[in-house]
């Protein structure tokens, strides 16, 4: 019996050479080295390219992603370009104390958010043979109308509609040759439906014509 009991014991389980464990051992120093390798590769290359960002672009006290406001900085860019809109990124960040690709972010933000909505040569119309200017109000049927202003638009003597309140529902303003090409434009603006009424105001001279007062 003592004999057979003997012969039921579970046999001992072996413990792994001491090859295997060196093995083990090794494989695992191998790969912490390795993934000590890669985050040195990562590291560098967040550095060599954190090196070719200028510094004010990286730390821009007014910078907003996305932009909800215009600060000082941005007023000081307004204030150049409605004075030069031709002025250089290098030029204008001189004044507001910005690098190069700093301000133009800026810009590109303020042309993002509609603050900017573009930029145009402004152009002597006496040059251009086109000297008469003249103010013309229009009383429409019903008000003003989607339909009319794109008639309107299609005038090219006419330079800016504007929809009003009071007497008359639109304000043109109209640039011509001279006086005798009035007569041709009334013929335009009257063949549009619902134009009912007009009427017009001539200027002798500009005293001031400039962009929008920037605080």
């Amino acid at each position: 019996m003592n004999a057979l009991r003997h012969r039921l014991k579970p046999a001992a389980k072996r413990r792994p050479g001491r090859g295997v464990r060196l093995a083990k051992h090794r494989a695992i120093c191998d790969c912490l080295v390795y993934i000590r390798f890669v985050k040195l590769i990562i590291c560098k290359i967040l550095f060599c390219i954190l090196r070719f960002i200028p510094n004010d672009v990286k730390r821009d006290p007014g910078r907003k992603q996305p932009m909800t406001g215009i600060d000082e900085v941005d007023l000081a860019i307004l204030r150049v370009l409605s004075d030069d809109a031709t002025a250089t990124n290098v030029a204008i960040g001189k004044q507001v104390n910005l690098s190069g690709p700093a301000t133009f972010e800026r810009i590109k933000r303020l042309k993002n958010d509609g603050i900017i909505t573009g930029s145009r040569t402004e152009i002597d119309p006496h040059a251009i043979g086109r000297p008469f200017l003249a103010f013309i109000f229009l009383k429409a049927k019903g008000g003003l109308k989607k339909k009319q202003v794109k008639e309107l638009e299609k005038i090219p003597e006419i330079e800016e509609i504007h929809s009003t309140a009071g007497q008359f529902s639109i304000l043109l303003k109209v640039r011509t040759r001279a006086a005798a090409d009035m007569e041709d434009i009334f013929e335009r603006i009257y063949a549009i439906e619902g134009v009912e009424s007009s009427e017009t105001i001539i200027t002798f001279h500009t005293f001031l014509s400039r962009a929008p007062h920037i605080p």
